[in-house]
């Protein structure tokens, strides 16, 4: 004679099947999580890679068609001024960081980290009276210089008899125009994708009170050709 199941082997089924759906929906929103955060973590990659690329093409400018006593990066505050011609011999024309031509006969980009009014940060360049974004997501930008403040002369250090050879590594408030030549420069910044909200939202970028931000922080040492 067949019989069927009795209530308490229902039970256990049911509980069984409960625990394996809990168990595989848990699994299924960690992969999702993953995922994301993977994606957001490749996104923070690129716009960081994007800008040391964008500032070394820049101070790969800097310097150029100035002379000696001219400076070919300046600070001011968190911002960086890099000052080159704007017509350089056998290239002509030399845009600046906006990639629009000059009228001034020396062009000055600055870089600055700016905040917008829905909480979102950026890397910002103006030059020629004229500013706009290179890219979002960048929320904090320092730097560090190598110095050439003099050279020795037997067991002598003259100061101000340049030798293009890096004496110290000095924070930018710490830099003097004039009394000392920049030859390399440490780029430091830090990218930043939000966490708890969707792309197709406009406040994407906004860092939110909540500061669940997904960062990543990047270095780099970019030599001064024309320091």
């Amino acid at each position: 004679m067949q019989r069927g199941f009795s209530l308490v082997e229902l039970m256990v089924v049911v509980s069984l099947a409960s625990l394996l759906t809990v168990a595989s929906s848990q699994w299924f929103i960690s992969v999702i999580s993953v995922l994301r955060t993977q994606h957001l973590l490749i996104e923070s990659h690129e716009v960081g890679r994007f800008a040391l690329s964008y500032f070394s093409k820049a101070l790969a400018r800097g310097g150029a068609g100035l002379g000696d006593a001219d400076q070919p990066i300046q600070f001011d505050g968190n911002g960086l001024k890099i000052r080159y011609r704007a017509q350089l011999p056998f290239i002509g024309t030399v845009r600046n960081c906006l990639g629009n031509k000059s009228n001034l006969e020396i062009i000055e980009d600055f870089f600055l980290i700016d905040e917008y009014d829905l909480g979102g940060f950026e890397l910002k360049c103006i030059s020629s009276g004229l500013g706009d974004w290179l890219t979002e997501g960048v929320y904090r930008l320092e730097f560090q210089v190598a110095v050439d403040r003099g050279s020795f002369v037997g067991e002598t250090f003259i100061f101000d008899r340049f030798d293009g050879i890096p004496d110290a590594y000095l924070p930018s408030d710490q830099f003097v125009s004039g009394k000392m030549r920049p030859v390399a420069l440490r780029v430091k910044l830090v990218t930043y994708r939000p966490m708890d909200v969707s792309q197709a939202n406009p406040n994407y970028w906004a860092k939110g009170v909540s500061g669940e931000i997904l960062s990543h922080t990047f270095n780099s040492l970019i030599i001064l050709p024309n320091g």
